[in-house]
């Protein structure tokens, strides 16, 4: 190799120096020294002829890696759902008693035929989980002794944390000690021990129930392929409207906090807008590029809105490509994950606008907005001289910022990221109850919790609802405005932002849109009459994007009134007028949304069911049964007409190609359906 490329000779020379010089720091027992990084094969390698072993034919390789993603895998811990298992490594034999259980990736006992040979992505990945796996093995013995401290029980014989307890007891009484014991457990045990799941279904190995245990992997691997399934059926090809009013659900979220002023303003808001622009356009375009990135690509990756940008970065920069992305179908949900995380931006960096520091230069000080303290230096995001360096990465007030926009993030659009995931995620039965719709709980703790500390905002909170009606009750009681806190007045603000947008989304479909709801039978034929569906002969651009604008806010205001409707009165189209509706829509909605988290089937309904009803459609069509065909129209497509057999309608829905990205009727008489469930 150094005589016919000596340019690749360098490099290999170079990434070993790197790869040994990276291990020195880690445990002596996590060492790789001169072997690859083991992790799996993403789609597109399969595809090629790749393969550590040369000898493995091609079909070989394919049905190994098709058996692990059902049976289970030694890098199942890389999944979701999966725990690490100190086994599934190559070396397990010299695992010292103190640190075999703290994870470490990369290790993982994989058939060679399985093992990717993006080399250095998974350098980066060994070595950001290596110096992990270090910082958590120095700091395991102090969160053993808070687990220990906070425990429930204190075990027979341990007199040291008797006495712990005792000292600090105080701080850990009733049922206080034991909520919070349990999380302080569950949290020592997700990080430090790579325990995600606290379920059997979930566990790639079970010490009680013998045989049984082999299920475990098949059946959680089933759930997340079932979760693939429904969520790809649902998203992909669906930019129109599901991915806009999720992007307009999100705005309003941001709108609705911005009103309240604290972390945020509707000025520093609305002036972070371009900004975010420019910094999620910055990311975008320097995906499949490497090197230093523009400071807007960097400020994207240190503050992390979507938290899952730097994770992502680390693993993937130098092999990911476009023959990549396509091979794992990512594509198809693209747009979606696009306006995501751009409205994720527009409130970081509202919040960057918003928060203030000080540069002082020749001893004069000036007052900067965060997002203007930055700049790049040899290549990398600095601070600005003259700045308080807790400011800058890593520093005091840099990490309780990122923490505050992460935590508002979460109880604005829901938590998605895995530190964040709340403890029914734990279990198997609660991630599959809880399948899109993962929102609820922090959106929900956000509206009605009672008053609570949160580390990450710093601050104490109580859920905007209930603080407001404790300050009416209050004002009520005292006849006296300065009786209201100011944390009550600024939940009174995101309160009244919240009903005020109700309302100007419900004026919208009324006046703008003539959208009368249930009692206007002539909806759909007026919305047929501006366009028909996109390949239809009498499709009209301007109005359809009109249509889809009148679905866009029909959905955006029933996914705003989720958590109850704030907007008090209601258009009556029999007598063309506004009524108070005395709570009647809150307790119908209320009830709508109780059924639909109660819903156990939501998960197989969206995944599964679907290949059940395409077989049994199938074999209708095959049997020439009548009830096969569609008697009448059920969409836009050729496959959606009269006389067509049912089992395509079936097959296409798997990918998304349901009709409503090309149709808005089809989308609204969808949404209206949602509305009256």
């Amino acid at each position: 190799m150094q005589r016919e490329n000596p340019n690749a000779f360098a490099l290999m020379e170079k990434l070993k120096e790197i790869h040994l010089k990276n291990q020195a720091l880690f445990p002596r027992e996590s060492r790789l020294y001169l072997e690859i990084p083991r992790y799996g094969k993403e789609n597109l390698e399969y595809l090629q002829g790749t393969s550590v072993s040369k000898e493995t034919n091609k079909f070989k390789e394919w049905f190994t890696g098709l058996k692990e993603s059902v049976l289970g895998a030694a890098d199942d811990a890389e999944l979701a759902g999966f725990n690490f298992d100190a086994s599934k490594l190559m070396y397990t034999d010299v695992f010292g008693e103190d640190i075999h259980k703290v994870p470490i990736t990369g290790m993982y006992a994989l058939e060679t035929s399985q093992v990717s040979l993006n080399i250095i992505d998974g350098i980066k990945r060994y070595t950001k989980s290596g110096l992990k796996q270090r910082k958590l093995i120095e700091l395991n013995p102090f969160a053993q002794a808070l687990q220990n401290v906070t425990a429930e029980t204190i075990p027979k014989g341990d007199k040291g944390s008797a006495r712990a307890a005792a000292t600090i007891g105080k701080f850990f009484r009733g049922k206080q000690k034991t909520t919070r014991g349990k999380s302080i457990r569950n949290i020592i045990q997700r990080e430090f021990q790579g325990v995600h799941t606290n379920s059997w279904i979930g566990r790639s190995s079970l010490p009680y129930v013998g045989k049984v245990s082999n299920l475990a992997p098949f059946i959680q691997k089933s759930l997340n392929r079932a979760g693939a399934i429904g969520s790809f059926g649902i998203f992909a090809a669906n930019v129109l409207p599901s991915a806009v009013k999720n992007r307009f659900g999100a705005l309003v979220q941001n709108l609705i906090e911005s009103s309240g002023g604290r972390f945020l303003t509707l000025r520093s808001y609305h002036q972070g807008k371009f900004r975010a622009l420019k910094m999620i356009m910055a990311h975008t375009t320097s995906l499949y590029e490497t090197g230093p990135k523009s400071l807007d690509g960097q400020l994207m990756l240190l503050f992390d809105p979507g938290q899952g940008i730097f994770e992502n970065f680390v693993k993937q920069q130098f092999g990911r490509s476009l023959a990549g992305d396509a091979a794992g179908l990512s594509f198809f949900t693209s747009p979606r994950q696009f306006l995501d995380l751009e409205v994720q931006t527009e409130l970081l960096s509202g919040m960057l606008h918003h928060q203030r520091v000080t540069q002082t230069i020749n001893g004069v000080p000036t007052e900067l907005k965060y997002i203007d303290a930055w700049e790049i230096r040899n290549g990398q995001i600095e601070l600005k001289e003259g700045i308080d360096k807790e400011w800058a990465q890593g520093g005091k007030k840099f990490n309780e910022f990122k923490n505050r926009s992460h935590e508002l993030n979460n109880r604005l659009v829901g938590t998605y990221a895995k530190i964040d995931q709340p403890e029914v995620m734990r279990y198997a039965l609660g991630r599959a109850l809880f399948f899109l719709k993962r929102f609820f709980m922090s959106m929900f703790m956000n509206r009605l919790a009672t008053t609570r500390t949160s580390n990450a905002l710093g601050t104490v909170s109580t859920g905007y609802y209930t603080s407001t009606l404790f300050a009416v009750v209050k004002l009520l009681r005292t006849r006296s405005i300065g009786a209201i806190t100011s944390e009550e007045k600024i939940n009174a603000k995101k309160f009244v932002a919240d009903a005020a947008l109700q309302m100007f989304m419900s004026f919208l479909l009324v006046n703008l849109f003539k959208w009368y709801g249930a009692e206007d039978p002539d909806k759909y034929d007026r919305m047929k009459e501006r366009s028909g569906a996109l390949n239809e002969d009498d499709f009209d651009l301007t109005g359809w994007l009109f249509n889809h604008t009148l679905v866009a806010t029909m959905a955006t205001l029933l996914e705003t009134e989720t958590f109850g409707v704030l907007n008090p009165v209601e258009y009556n189209a029999k007598k063309g007028e506004w009524n108070f509706s005395y709570g009647r829509r809150t307790v119908k909605q209320l009830t709508n949304t109780g059924k639909s988290m109660a819903d156990p089937l939501g998960l197989w309904n969206t995944s599964y069911q679907k290949m059940v009803d395409a077989y049994s459609n199938f074999a209708l069509y095959l049997e020439d049964k009548p009830n096969a065909y569609w008697k009448k129209d059920t969409g836009p497509y050729w496959f959606q007409k009269a006389d067509q057999p049912k089992f395509w309608k079936d097959i296409f829905s798997i990918f998304g190609i349901t009709g409503t990205q090309v149709s808005p009727v089809e989308a609204a008489e969808k949404e209206a359906y949602k509305q009256r469930r």
